[in-house]
């Protein structure tokens, strides 16, 4: 059957301009991650000041062409990617991380067809400020680390 799961959305990119990829490893597309931490290198702060916000989704990848190369040009997705318009047999590619032996700091899956994702949950969070000292451990033995987290039991 089709690959599904939940994927942290890293990016929900703007069109592409001029024809081209528009700066866009592979192509026009949504792309995700299972990283959180790759995803929030996308996010741009919201206009209410230091929120941040990504979906976590649930993205079914039907058939995936998985890749080591780091980038595919737009008229390459084209001849790849089902509903392209040139005949197509992917529903998806997926670039491998570093884990894998690729060339990325981590997998990116993309899919070309919006409803390939579905949103489940909007995250809204906050980077810790860097200058900010490390918050003391929570008395049910959270831990500091930086990130303002607190353990839960």
């Amino acid at each position: 059957g089709p690959n599904s799961g939940n994927l942290v959305a890293a990016a929900l990119p703007r069109p592409a301009r001029g024809g081209g990829g528009g700066g866009l490893r592979y192509g026009r597309g949504l792309y995700f991650s299972k990283q959180s931490n790759k995803s929030d290198s996308y996010a741009e702060k919201s206009q209410r000041g230091e929120l941040r916000m990504m979906f976590l989704c649930k993205v079914a990848q039907g058939r995936s062409l998985v890749t080591d190369r780091p980038e595919i040009t737009d008229e390459d997705i084209d001849k790849l990617a089902v509903g392209r318009g040139k005949g197509g047999q992917y529903h998806s590619i997926v670039g491998n991380g570093s884990e894998a032996g690729g060339p990325l700091n981590h997998h990116e899956v993309v899919v070309y067809a919006n409803k390939a994702a579905v949103p489940s949950y909007l995250i809204v969070y906050q980077q810790p400020d860097e200058n900010a000292p490390d918050p003391a451990p929570a008395a049910s033995g959270g831990w500091g680390g930086g990130y303002g987290g607190q353990q839960i039991p």
